[in-house]
């Protein structure tokens, strides 16, 4: 499918560079579009081909990351270990709030982002209503697209400054709340983004932007990083490649298994399966998995 997509967009840099030269070079009438067509139709073509150039450059690369991983020598090289002492002891785990586990959540999600939204949508209603005051000519047409923008922005940046879906996870929790904030508050925490995990001594918590779980420490029976390459198209020509470092936990919960990923970044990763791999009394590391996949592709030219 690679192959394919860097192919297309290749074919597709030239098709385009060959119809403009036709069309306006030898069916043009005017200078302007001789002009255009002798500017255009060259430098389309040259940036076809060097991105299809610059792909297989970084697949080479790629390539060479992933056999890294895979063989463990990534991680486990003297430069990158290097570094990621120098990151743990400048950064280290997470404080948690002094408030306990529901208001460190709430503060978790106190982003720049959620005031954003909130300030934007509360701006969207003050300037309708305004308009409706003022009785600008055409105050209806704009309440199909103000009103309700307003009204979705600005509600969901006060739930999230507010902690709304965190009091529903709370509220999950049942009668193991104080049980399992106690060790949250015990517990050594990172976090990236809305994605976090807790590691403490009774209990595991995991969050992303939209879920939260909890299990007892003791069910988990194997855990690592999962390094998770991601290629970027637009109509089909390649534009980057990102690489995103989720932790998983696997457990046993009832008997059946259960497997739960958050997303951080590739230090954090290590520190909290360090923790993870003293809980499980593991000799070796932890296992790093591969996996790839393409964003989706968005034709915007």
């Amino acid at each position: 499918m690679e192959k394919l997509k860097a192919l297309w967009g290749l074919l597709f840099c030239l098709t385009l560079s060959i119809c403009v030269f036709i069309t306006l070079f030898i069916g043009g009438e005017t200078k302007d579009q001789h002009i255009f067509a002798l500017i255009f139709s060259p430098l389309c073509a040259a940036f076809g081909i060097f991105t299809f150039i610059n792909d297989k450059r970084h697949k080479k690369a790629e390539e060479r990351t992933k056999e890294l991983i895979t063989e463990n020598k990534l991680f486990t090289s003297d430069a990158w270990r290097q570094r990621y002492l120098e990151y743990k002891e400048k950064h280290g785990f997470d404080t948690i709030h002094v408030n306990g586990m529901k208001a460190d959540l709430i503060m978790r999600r106190r982003t720049l982002g959620t005031c954003c939204m909130m300030i934007i949508g509360t701006l969207c209603l003050v300037y309708f209503f305004q308009q409706i005051i003022s009785g600008h000519n055409g105050y209806t047409e704009k309440f199909y697209v103000i009103l309700p923008a307003g009204i979705i922005i600005s509600l969901w940046g006060f739930a999230y400054f507010f902690g709304f879906p965190v009091r529903t996870w709370i509220k999950k929790m049942g009668d193991e709340y104080e049980d399992i904030e106690r060790s949250y508050i015990s517990g050594r925490m990172v976090t990236e983004g809305y994605c976090g995990i807790n590691v403490g001594n009774e209990y595991t918590v995991m969050f992303n932007e939209t879920k939260l779980y909890f299990f007892p420490t003791g069910s988990i029976v194997d855990a690592g990083k999962k390094v998770i390459r991601e290629r970027s198209y637009n109509t089909g020509i390649y534009i980057d490649t990102s690489y995103k470092y989720n932790v998983f936990v696997q457990v046993n919960q009832s008997g059946i298994m259960h497997t739960y990923e958050v997303t951080l970044n590739a230090y954090k990763a290590e520190m909290i399966c360090e923790v993870l791999q003293g809980i499980l009394f593991h000799p070796d590391d932890l296992e790093t998995k591969y996996d790839e996949t393409e964003a989706l592709d968005m034709t915007i030219i």
